[in-house]
C-alpha cells in the first residue's frame, strides 16, 4: 500500500514537473509574451480607468516576471509613471493560502509625476487611491502581501501644485523635485487597516538629488 502511495506521489510530481515546463516554455515564445502583455494592459485599464501601457513582458525561471516600458497615465490623460524595468520574484505556494509573497520587487529608471492643480484640489493619483481603497472594502478577506524587499534605483520624482508660483533657487514645497534617488524598502504586511514597513537605506547624489523650483 505505501508502495503505491509512493508510486502515486512520483507521478503527481512529475505531472507538475511536466505542466509547469510547458507553461515556461509558452512563456518564453514571442507571440505569446505580446498576447498576454495585452492582456495585462487590458486588464489594468478596466480596474484603474485609465490609460496602462507595458513594452513587454518576460518570464525568467523559475519565478522572476519582468515588465518593461511601463507607463500609467492619470484622468487627464498626463503620465503619472513611467518605468523602464519593473521586476518581482515571486513565491508560488503561499498563493494556495491567500497569501502573496514577493522575495525582491526592482524598479529601475523610472519617473514618477504628482501634482495638484490647486491647493486645495485632489492630487492626479487620487483616483488610485480611491480604486484600491473600494476594492478593500467590497472584499470579504484582505490581502496579506509581504515583499521582503523593494528595491529603487535611478528614480525621479516630481511633485508640484500648478497654481503656486515657483521659486528659482529657493526651496519651495509647493514645487519639489527629486533626482536619481535609490532606496531599499522592506515591507512586511499590507493590509486593509494596516502596513508594516522599514526603509533600510535611502540614498541621493549629492547635489543632484534637488532642483529647487
Amino acid at each position: 500500500m505505501l508502495r503505491k502511495i509512493l508510486h502515486l506521489l512520483r507521478a503527481l510530481f512529475i505531472l507538475f514537473a511536466v505542466i509547469y515546463g510547458m507553461i515556461v516554455l509558452l512563456l518564453s515564445v514571442p507571440p505569446i509574451q505580446k498576447q498576454l502583455t495585452k492582456l495585462a494592459e487590458h486588464i489594468l485599464e478596466e480596474k484603474l480607468s485609465t490609460d496602462v501601457g507595458i513594452g513587454g513582458i518576460e518570464y525568467v525561471y523559475p519565478n522572476r516576471l519582468i515588465l518593461k516600458e511601463v507607463t500609467l497615465n492619470d484622468l487627464d490623460g498626463e503620465q503619472i509613471l513611467r518605468a523602464s524595468r519593473l521586476s518581482a520574484k515571486m513565491e508560488l505556494f503561499p498563493l494556495l493560502k491567500g497569501k502573496i509573497v514577493i522575495h525582491t520587487v526592482q524598479l529601475f529608471g523610472f519617473d514618477v509625476n504628482i501634482y495638484q492643480k490647486e491647493k486645495d484640489t485632489p492630487t492626479n493619483i487620487q483616483f488610485l487611491i480611491d480604486t484600491f481603497a473600494q476594492q478593500e472594502s467590497s472584499s470579504s478577506q484582505s490581502i496579506d502581501l509581504r515583499i521582503n524587499s523593494l528595491l529603487i534605483r535611478h528614480g525621479k520624482v516630481k511633485y508640484n501644485v500648478l497654481s503656486e508660483p515657483e521659486t528659482p533657487g529657493k526651496f519651495n514645497p509647493a514645487h519639489i523635485n527629486l533626482n536619481n534617488f535609490q532606496a531599499s524598502v522592506s515591507l512586511k504586511a499590507l493590509r486593509a487597516d494596516s502596513i508594516n514597513a522599514n526603509i533600510k537605506r535611502f540614498e541621493c547624489p549629492k547635489r543632484r538629488w534637488m532642483r529647487l523650483s
